[in-house]
């Protein structure tokens, strides 16, 4: 009876306020972090700082602190995608966020579920740790390749995670931008690049390539 009782209140907040339209949502796929300073947990803290409702599909279960990850379980692909379907089922989720996929069956799982999806999906890719821990290996890679990003609108690698993704050398800033034009002209569906500087020696915080007209155009 509580469960029921507390499912529809939460109901109840959800549509709190809302006139015309169900409240919209943000999804977040991806890890869990029990430190919270990252995946679902931080997912969710920036969701509510900004004032957005946000959901949660948890894709890995990990061992981690502050210090580095030690361990990673990924979740049975099956119930990532029943995760998946029931919220999308239910609330208005227009924009979704895909973190740590984990293994090439939860990518596969994850790619049908969003086959028909409408709204924005945003990639931000968890290939290798800040402690250097990986976080998926080569086969992996290029299910996130061929499958991933051909449902996604925006992704936002960072520079070590970039040739990952576009299998190009990224050594300059010539080769970066390629790169990620590379991967706007592969993929239809595809949008905008955000490249972040991550742990590369490039002196840079961020470069944004995005299409206008099918033609790719460069901010920094």
């Amino acid at each position: 009876m509580n469960t029921i009782r507390n499912k529809k209140n939460q109901r109840e907040l959800y549509r709190m306020g809302i006139e015309d339209e169900i409240q919209k949502t943000v999804l977040s796929i991806a890890g869990s972090d029990p430190s919270g300073g990252a995946g679902i947990q931080a997912d969710l803290k920036t969701f509510t700082v900004l004032g957005v409702y946000g959901g949660a599909v948890i894709t890995c279960l990990t061992a981690q602190n502050t210090q580095g990850v030690f361990s990673v379980e990924p979740v049975t692909p099956s119930f990532v995608k029943e995760q998946i379907k029931y919220v999308l089922n239910d609330l208005n989720v227009t924009h979704i966020k895909i973190g740590m996929v984990g293994t090439i069956p939860i990518i596969e799982n994850i790619c049908e579920q969003l086959a028909d999806f409408s709204g924005e999906i945003i990639y931000d890719p968890i290939l290798v740790s800040s402690s250097d821990h990986a976080l998926m290996d080569e086969n992996g890679y290029d299910a996130v390749r061929q499958l991933l990003l051909k449902i996604c609108t925006v992704i936002t690698p960072n520079l070590p995670e970039l040739p990952i993704l576009s299998e190009k050398k990224c050594t300059d800033k010539n080769e970066v931008f390629a790169a990620a034009e590379s991967l706007l002209d592969k993929h239809e569906k595809l949008r905008t690049v955000i490249i972040k500087g991550g742990h590369s020696g490039l002196r840079i915080k961020w470069w944004t390539i995005t299409w206008s007209n099918r033609t790719p155009k460069r901010a920094r």
